[in-house]
């Protein structure tokens, strides 16, 4: 079981980024950067983006490392300021795996791209900050390290979710009646069931297995836009208006069970 303290840690720091989300979000601007050619060369953040972060983002060290906060705030800010550069690369994605002429191997291809095109974004932005604000690349990388080898769990996560808050930070683009989403919901767990039976097939073709959830979740929410014309942000949105509603609970259950099978498969 998990300490007070380090439950306090972890909600600390997830507050920490998400405060940084909501603060940033203000200030954030379109972009004309070819996202799929990202290189070191390459410069996102804008004079506006740098002159906040000095603002927003004081550096501390404690034992030699940056502290857990300080990287919390970075995470948070590279995802600030690569929302309206991760807005493009959904809207890229999916215009092309939602083609008439393509097979399943170039939709997985697709899929992929997607994915590493995302941590590129991560990681250049992370960079750029690190360098605006006085940290060097080794500090950065020394005090990540250093934590995750003491089992931060904390950090980890965030680490990890970057990508995922990324597309929940997406803002929907119509509101659902706790009707109308409770039908989609019934639908996603015979879609998710029904897919889930090709995941080997879909393991075949692919670079990286453990993406397997995202590929089968991506076939799930294109059936989903042709049937009703609603995007994965839309349902987001409505789970978190009516989760609270016990059918809707009951539904999430079930599809978290399905769900949990394809992303246990793709270990």
């Amino acid at each position: 079981m998990k300490s007070n303290k380090a439950i306090g840690i972890a909600a600390g720091v997830a507050a920490v980024a998400t405060g940084l989300y909501v603060l940033y979000q203000k200030i954030a601007k379109e972009s004309e950067v070819d996202l799929e050619e990202i290189n070191e060369n390459t410069v996102l953040l804008t004079e506006e983006n740098r002159e906040a972060l000095h603002e927003k983002i004081k550096v501390e060290f404690e034992d030699g490392f940056i502290t857990v906060n300080v990287i919390a705030k970075i995470l948070g800010g590279s995802l600030v300021y690569g929302a309206p550069h991760h807005k493009r690369l959904v809207v890229q994605s999916r215009r092309e795996r939602r083609r008439e002429d393509i097979d399943l191997a170039q939709y997985i291809e697709i899929c992929e791209d997607y994915i590493e095109n995302v941590q590129k974004l991560l990681e250049k932005l992370q960079d750029e900050i690190v360098t605006e604000i006085g940290i060097t690349t080794e500090q950065w990388d020394e005090s990540n390290n250093h934590y995750l080898e003491q089992g931060r769990q904390d950090l980890m996560s965030l680490h990890g979710s970057l990508p995922h808050r990324f597309r929940m930070s997406l803002k929907p683009n119509r509101e659902l009646s706790q009707e109308e989403f409770k039908k989609i919901a019934e639908r996603q767990i015979e879609l998710f069931e029904q897919e889930a039976k090709k995941a080997e097939e879909y393991k075949n073709l692919m670079r990286n297995t453990k993406r397997i959830y995202y590929i089968v979740q991506s076939r799930v929410d294109d059936v989903l836009v042709r049937e009703f014309g609603v995007e994965e942000e839309d349902n987001y949105a409505a789970l978190k208006k009516y989760n609270a509603e016990p059918e809707i609970k009951e539904l999430f259950v079930q599809l978290r069970q399905v769900t949990s099978k394809i992303e246990a498969g793709g270990h």
